[in-house]
């Protein structure tokens, strides 16, 4: 069973994450930089995913803080401001950028993955597909995963 670490400032978010993982992984939740840095100095996570945006330290800081101590935990990082974001940390190391809020766009056609609707289905497929391939890869890809009708 994998270890990961859920770090988001909204609680649907890391709600809906845990959701997602927690029936096949453990899964330790944080709602800020500051209490998910304190998680890190005691655990090891096969998995980390982290906001950016958060109050106080942000996810920039986690991402540091994991490349530091241990370069080969893959970091998922998450944003609503893909824009802003997405180069900056692909290059600092992220293993994958999603952007949010998940888009509503998706509510319109079925998912690709597993044939469902919903407004968070295909991005939450696409980060369940990500983290089983982490599992098997732990590769240098990055992967940069928009939203619907971003280019």
């Amino acid at each position: 069973m994998a270890t990961l670490l859920l770090i988001d400032d909204d609680q649907a978010v890391r709600d809906l994450l845990e959701m997602l993982f927690s029936g096949s992984h453990e899964c330790h939740t944080a709602d800020r930089a500051e209490q998910a840095l304190q998680f890190l100095e005691f655990q090891d996570y096969d998995v980390v995913i982290t906001d950016v945006s958060m109050p106080g330290l942000g996810g920039v800081e986690v991402l540091q803080r994991v490349r530091q101590r241990d370069g080969a935990t893959p970091v998922i990082v998450i944003s609503g401001r893909p824009d802003e974001y997405q180069e900056a940390v692909l290059e600092m190391g992220a293993f994958a950028f999603f952007a949010k809020p998940f888009s509503s766009q998706w509510n319109r056609s079925e998912c690709e993955w597993c044939n469902c609707r919903g407004a968070d289905c295909q991005a939450l497929c696409a980060l369940m597909i990500l983290f089983l391939a982490l599992r098997v890869l732990r590769s240098s890809f990055r992967f940069f995963v928009p939203e619907p009708g971003m280019s």
